[in-house]
């Protein structure tokens, strides 16, 4: 483990994930890819903007064959394992991103005000599948911190404080354009 920043606090993991999970992720997910959207904050809907330029599928543990949802189920263990969280979805957003492709600063919390929503984005995870040859870091610009994409490598950070439950303004981070190759 290596320690980004105790405050807030941001960690990378290296060797996460194994070849043949990535090729196995990629070979379940490429078929369903379509373009990536944000959550609109205002009507939580996902709608598709220039603020993102990805193509993502969901991957879930309780769909699909069951050695697909094993794959996600073993994945998902591995993130508690490295973060003592106990995860509450079943999914995560497979993205690929190519020439180009970014998605501006933002926050992953919601900031919910409405109690049908008290189940916010607490931590996040991200989870590079490839080397990037230029570009695609993604950017803390608050805490002025850049990782850069690395096959196996994962990031995590909270975006509320693990204390006090409020949110982690120094969680605002964006994906920087992929300027050679792909970033998945």
């Amino acid at each position: 483990m290596e320690l980004l920043s105790e405050d807030p606090y941001m960690v990378v993991f290296h060797d996460v994930i194994y070849q043949s999970e990535i090729e196995h992720l990629s070979r379940i997910s490429e078929p369903l890819l379509r373009r990536a959207g944000v959550v609109n904050d205002d009507e939580l809907d996902d709608v598709l903007l220039k603020f993102r330029t990805a193509n993502g599928a969901f991957l879930f543990m309780d769909e699909g064959s069951t050695k697909d949802a094993q794959l996600v189920g073993r994945i998902f263990q591995r993130m508690k394992d490295m973060s003592d969280l106990q995860i509450k979805d079943d999914a995560f957003e497979y993205l690929k991103y190519d020439f180009g492709g970014h998605y501006v600063l933002h926050e992953d919390y919601f900031n919910y005000t409405d109690e049908e929503y008290a189940d916010d984005r607490f931590a996040t995870f991200i989870i590079y599948l490839n080397d990037v040859t230029r570009g695609g870091a993604t950017v803390f610009p608050h805490v002025e911190i850049a990782v850069h994409p690395e096959r196996g490598k994962v990031i995590h950070w909270y975006n509320m404080n693990p204390n006090s439950l409020d949110y982690e303004v120094r969680s605002y981070h964006g994906a920087c354009p992929v300027l050679i190759g792909q970033k998945i």
